[in-house]
């Protein structure tokens, strides 16, 4: 297995990235270098001067040395073998943000996504030693004690994001083989346009908790749901926001029953024919936002006016994947990633 630490620069994220440059260092299992390069792209796009000057970003180049460059419509295949060899490993740091950055320029310039798997280095210092979530390469590459290197070159940032690696192994002790195999939460792909982050093909935080990321994958899956005709018959329901707080799964099936039975879901109380409580004493509380005709119930009721039994919407039995493939939207791509999952098993 090779391994393929690899970096990209933007001219601008303004309506989309415009990648400037993909650089990459090539090496085997033990980190010696096969081969690195740093590829200058002509973003065909300004670069953002001012931006770069608020956030501090020199970038290593001149810009008329950039748009001297090969365009990315250019550098595409060579960029394509990289990143989808079958004997490479591609590692970055938080690089999920170079696959957005990819996904969005492919689509500017009409070029067709393509699927690869990514180790990202990130996770294994948030994930695996619980470090902040917003650890800068270059803030982790100091610990190293490794000479300073000019950052915001993506040549240099992945020789950073490999040295970052190595540090890692030292610091917890294991080796890349065991990492391969038992950090699966540091890994992503992306698969048909969408980039996939550990297990989850859907983009929600873990846990019971309604973050505000899961609160975003909760209206995402409202607007895209496909509400059936059923005996509820545009009845509207919204849960109390003490319990919705603490019950993302709970909410996002039980939003998902009430749309399958032809009713509404709605997060906003004074739009709800029925507000579900967790307890009666809740009520009493509730009653001066509801609007005048609506029905506070709790759970037992809610779950008793639908027939069905309280553990359908338990946080501990939701499959919250397999719920969230049932809008519009993710159908068909679910079904296409859960068969190249079976293919690979087989």
């Amino acid at each position: 297995m090779k391994l393929l630490f690899f970096d990209t620069e933007c001219s601008s994220c303004a309506g989309g990235a415009k990648i400037c440059e993909f650089g990459y260092v090539l090496t085997d299992e033990k980190f010696n270098v096969l081969k690195k390069e740093n590829l200058l792209i002509d973003p065909q796009s300004k670069f953002n001067v001012y931006g770069f000057r608020r956030a501090g970003i020199k970038l290593s180049y001149s810009y008329s040395e950039y748009y001297a460059s090969p365009t990315l419509e250019e550098r595409y295949p060579v960029i394509k073998k990289l990143l989808t060899d079958e004997n490479t490993l591609p590692v970055g740091y938080s690089c999920d943000n170079d696959a957005r950055f990819f996904l969005s320029d492919f689509k500017r310039l009409n070029l067709p996504s393509f699927n690869y798997r990514f180790l990202d280095v990130i996770s294994l210092y948030r994930d695996g030693l619980k470090r902040a979530n917003n650890l800068s390469l270059d803030a982790v590459y100091a610990e190293t004690g490794k000479e300073e290197l000019e950052h915001h070159q993506a040549m240099n940032d992945s020789l950073m994001t490999m040295e970052v690696l190595k540090h890692y192994l030292e610091l917890a002790g294991t080796t890349l083989r065991r990492v391969v195999s038992n950090c699966k939460y540091a890994f992503g792909e992306v698969f048909d346009g969408r980039i996939v982050i550990g297990d989850k093909p859907f983009r929600y935080a873990d846990g019971n908790k309604m973050t505000g990321q899961n609160k975003r994958v909760l209206a995402e899956f409202l607007k895209e749901k496909r509400v059936a005709a059923g005996d509820l018959d545009g009845l509207s329901f919204c849960f109390a926001k003490d319990y919705e707080a603490e019950h993302f799964p709970s909410v996002l099936k039980a939003a998902d029953i009430v749309t399958d039975r032809g009713g509404a879901f709605t997060e906003v109380l004074s739009f709800a024919d029925y507000i579900v409580a967790q307890r009666s004493f809740d009520k009493i509380r509730l009653r001066k936002k509801k609007k005048r005709s609506a029905k506070i119930i709790t759970i037992a009721e809610f779950c008793k006016m639908l027939s069905i039994d309280p553990s359908v919407i338990a946080d501990e039995n939701v499959a919250v994947d397999e719920v969230l493939a049932k809008s519009v939207k993710n159908k068909d791509w679910y079904a296409r990633y859960i068969a190249a999952k079976k293919k690979k098993l087989k």
